[in-house]
């Protein structure tokens, strides 16, 4: 059994938001269908900030708390979830009370599904938030497929540079037609 991590999929990242990604929009029902797909458990991260964080300073003002930007995109489906992980660093597996209790995903998975050591991942951005989480998986021992094709990005030069470094490091690739058929 293999779980899905669904990265940062959050209205300020989509088309019109604040730190807009390339192909957010485009990709919401390639994630619909991974998510009808995998059969294994599914987290949601979601970027979490306060108006004065501190890393406004080199990003403009995004996934604020209270604002409409921190929540999810309009057309992602929560047809089931075991967890939505609020996170204040790119890697889904640094959230909010990972220094004080460890990382909610990892908790999760040792808990409730301990025989989970496959992931899937997707969503925003490659060159941050989706790098950030693969490599922290495969530290963590997990097998690794990004799902490229329902994944979106800051800028495309980065993307096939990152993908070789995630490759090299050990995840696999595939995309959602050849992973649902």
């Amino acid at each position: 059994m293999s779980g899905l991590i669904v990265v940062d999929m959050q209205r300020d990242f989509c088309a019109g938001g604040a730190l807009e990604c390339q192909r957010s929009d485009s990709i919401v029902h390639k994630i619909n269908k991974l998510i009808d797909f995998v059969s294994g458990p599914i987290f949601f991260t979601r970027d979490f900030h306060e108006a004065d964080d501190p890393s406004f300073t080199e990003w403009p003002p995004h996934c604020v708390r209270g604002t409409d930007g921190v929540k999810f995109h309009k057309n992602l489906w929560f047809a089931r979830s075991d967890g939505i992980v609020d996170k204040i660093r790119y890697s889904g597996f640094e959230d909010i009370g990972f220094f004080t209790h460890g990382s909610a995903i990892v908790n999760e998975l040792e808990t409730n599904f301990p025989h989970v050591r496959h992931l899937y991942i997707c969503g925003l951005a490659v060159e941050y938030c989706i790098r950030a989480t693969v490599l922290d998986a495969l530290e963590l021992n997990f097998r690794v497929t990004v799902v490229s094709d329902a994944c979106g990005y800051v800028e495309r030069e980065k993307v096939l540079p990152v993908f070789r470094e995630l490759r090299m490091a050990g995840a696999g690739f595939m995309d959602t037609e050849t992973l649902t058929l």
